[in-house]
């Protein structure tokens, strides 16, 4: 089941007509031993998004945290490491941060291949609400 964050991303994502995959592994990533499901996967950009859990992930806008917190942060840096050496880009936001400013995905793909000014400046076809 999706989080409203990851609802908030897959409608930007069709609302500017970006092709994505949901919760797919990226080519290669097993033969370096990540097994690894990412939340959003743009193939045609190399990108992949990641929508961490405040709670799960340890982040300062939670007061406690899950025991096993500083191994998931040790995970979530294996997995960025291992998705930069395949070539591809990380895109990784905290669930606080998508739902309190959804833009910030459309500011952080700034420059990713053909999204570019288009997204940001709500400019050409690709016209963002955000």
């Amino acid at each position: 089941m999706d989080t409203k964050a990851e609802i908030l991303i897959k409608d930007w994502l069709n609302r500017v007509k970006i092709p994505f995959k949901k919760y797919i592994e990226i080519q290669g990533a097993r033969d370096r031993g990540l097994c690894h499901q990412f939340d959003f996967v743009i193939e045609s950009l190399k990108t992949v998004i990641e929508v961490n859990g405040c709670y799960s992930h340890g982040h300062g806008c939670q007061r406690t945290f899950p025991t096993g917190v500083a191994l998931q942060r040790m995970r979530d840096r294996l997995v960025d490491l291992t998705v930069g050496d395949l070539g591809w880009k990380m895109i990784r936001r905290w669930e606080c941060e998508v739902v309190k400013n959804p833009a910030c995905i459309a500011k952080a793909t700034v420059g990713v291949g053909r999204l570019s000014v288009e997204v940001s400046s709500g400019t050409k076809d690709n016209k963002s609400s955000w």
